[in-house]
């Protein structure tokens, strides 16, 4: 009868200690508030002053499971005329490539934690006249009208319709182009007038320089300086980006679209951007995601 009693109450000890462990572990693996994945990321609008249009984007966060509520606005410090509209639910399917898209509310469920897709759309009309703009600081309201401020990196984002309308250009005929999910790509073009290529250039290169190789021919993009293509000769564009080791790199987005500045043999200045060159993690796992949240301080 005592050895009974004495094994009862090793069992009622044990199981205290494991309510009282998993209870510490539950609020230890708690986030205060919702943590939005960084951005790296270049893309294009098509803006014309003869058209209204809107255009939707991407953003991704992660939050407690049990957190049910929604995201109802979202305020751009940089930008605060810029007219947005922001859910948890699409309501277009014209979103840009390089975000992750769907029609319907979205979460993945990983242990204690879910991540979910922010839809933000853009009313283009707001923007006024630009050739670029950059988004980093974003100031985001909940349906219970919490409010947090958070740094999403850097969205930028570029006119196909510069000033000059020198983008949109006839120099170069694209062949074609591939890209594959090792973060290999490659683009071929046809060169239609003698040109001189003088640098590759994009703000977001000196974020990602030890992560992106980028070579026009056999020649690194930090080496260009004055490399001369005669008309039909073939201009091979090949890039890689690595996959980030670091923790806190791998839950980044990357897409970055560099510019590849030209001459014409009449001296004018032009360019062609460069594309593919992106990274988004597909392989997360819950233990990825609390060494994530750990090194961002948020647990």
């Amino acid at each position: 009868m005592e050895l009974n009693r004495k094994i009862l109450k090793m069992g009622i000890i044990i199981i205290s200690l494991s309510i009282i462990i998993s209870l510490g572990l539950a609020m230890f693996m708690k986030l205060d508030k919702p943590v939005f994945f960084k951005n790296y990321i270049e893309t294009m609008l098509e803006v014309s002053s003869n058209s209204y249009r809107e255009d939707e984007f991407v953003l991704k966060y992660i939050t407690n499971i049990s957190d049910k509520r929604r995201i109802t606005d979202i305020y751009f410090e940089e930008y605060p005329n810029l007219v947005l509209y922001a859910g948890n639910y699409s309501s277009r399917r014209d979103i840009f490539p390089i975000f992750l898209w769907g029609s319907n509310f979205r979460e993945e469920v990983y242990g204690r934690y879910v991540i979910r897709n922010l839809y933000v759309t853009m009313d283009i009309r707001s923007l006024g006249e630009f050739d670029e703009i950059e988004l980093n600081n974003a100031r985001i309201t909940f349906d219970d009208s919490d409010v947090i401020d958070v740094n999403l990196g850097r969205i930028i984002f570029y006119n196909y319709y510069d000033e000059d309308n020198n983008y949109k250009n006839e120099h170069l005929k694209s062949y074609s182009s591939t890209s594959s999910s090792d973060g290999t790509s490659s683009a071929i073009m046809e060169v239609k007038e003698d040109i001189t290529i003088t640098n590759v250039k994009s703000s977001l290169l000196k974020d990602v320089d030890d992560l992106v190789e980028i070579k026009i021919g056999d020649i690194g993009y930090g080496d260009i300086s004055e490399i001369q293509y005669k008309n039909n000769d073939v201009l091979r564009i090949n890039s890689v980006f690595k996959h980030p080791k670091d923790i806190l790199r791998k839950f980044n987005l990357y897409n970055i679209e560099p510019k590849i500045y030209y001459k014409d043999s009449n001296e004018d200045l032009f360019y062609r951007r460069v594309h593919g060159i992106k990274y988004t993690n597909y392989d997360i796992s819950t233990w990825e995601i609390i060494k994530y949240l750990k090194a961002r301080g948020e647990i």
